[in-house]
């Protein structure tokens, strides 16, 4: 303990370890007397000290945890039990949040405090299992209901379009472009007059040539072409093609109304790879019908 007295000449002296007593002023050579103190310094370990409740309760804890946890505690089916469990849990805490001696018997006090908690959950739901008529694993095992089986739905055919649908999807007027631009449909025109000569050489190539016609209208803004020449020849390949695929339409439909769902598969693939344009309603038409006339095939086979 440290005690700092101040002499009368100014002089300030350190009185180490001393409780009580005299000390000389090595200044002025005067006797001063050192204050008197009550006793030393009070410890934290103590018979009544914070440490040692706290290491009490772990203690106390872990013992009543203990008895929590004994499955054949006395009746109540589990209650008593639970009330132990309670009580070790809450002596527990507060020493196992420290950082003093004792602090393992408060963890352990905790533990077995919330397993001896669980003894009513275990006990009730036992008791509850069996007089439910054994439907939990302390019973007999109820018998196990087959599961219904839904018949699947009958495959139906895709609707057949009309010739006026074909004639709109291959030949009307575009919808999907809404922004005019002079530039684009300038060069569509040019695209679609260059690609009119040689549209006899495949389907394929007078789907392209009367897609080109329809672009130019939709970029500008225009239902036919203003030019004679350029309307002559947008109206001639667009009823070549609604012809030809008219034709190649229905003479698949017609194999597939015999049961020829080869042949008919075969017509509708033939007919799909004349259209390059993915979104083309015709196009979706004819997958559609394709994956129907394979299904109905394997069928077919099977039985």
């Amino acid at each position: 303990m440290r005690v700092r007295i101040t002499c009368e000449c100014g002089q300030v002296i350190d009185v180490e370890g001393r409780y009580g007593g005299t000390v000389t002023c090595p200044a002025c050579g005067k006797t001063l007397t050192a204050p008197a103190l009550q006793g030393p310094p009070a410890t934290s370990t103590g018979p009544g000290s914070p440490a040692k409740r706290l290491k009490g309760l772990a203690i106390a804890s872990m013992v009543v945890g203990i008895v929590a946890c004994v499955p054949c505690c006395p009746v109540g089916c589990g209650v008593a039990n639970g009330v132990l469990g309670l009580v070790a849990v809450g002596l527990g805490i507060p020493a196992m949040i420290g950082k003093l001696a004792g602090r393992a018997f408060g963890i352990a006090g905790v533990v077995m405090g919330l397993i001896g908690i669980l003894w009513p959950v275990l006990v009730w739901g036992g008791f509850m299992t069996l007089a439910g008529g054994g439907l939990g694993p302390f019973g007999p095992k109820a018998p196990l209901t087959p599961p219904t089986v839904t018949p699947r739905a009958k495959a139906t055919a895709p609707r057949a379009l009309t010739a006026d649908e074909i004639a709109e999807a291959l030949t009307g007027r575009l919808r999907s472009v809404r922004t005019r631009s002079s530039i684009r449909a300038a060069r569509e025109l040019r695209l679609a007059t260059a690609a009119f000569p040689g549209r006899e050489a495949s389907e394929r190539k007078l789907y392209d040539c009367v897609w080109r016609f329809r672009q130019h209208l939709a970029y500008a803004g225009l239902s036919r072409p203003k030019d004679p020449a350029h309307r002559k020849m947008f109206e001639l390949a667009g009823e070549e093609l609604v012809d030809r695929v008219l034709a190649k339409y229905r003479e698949a439909g017609e194999f597939q109304q015999d049961g020829r769902w080869d042949d008919a598969q075969q017509a509708y693939k033939e007919l799909s790879g004349w259209i390059s344009r993915t979104d083309d309603p015709v196009l979706k038409n004819v997958r559609a019908q394709i994956s129907y006339c394979r299904n109905r095939a394997r069928k077919a086979d099977d039985e």
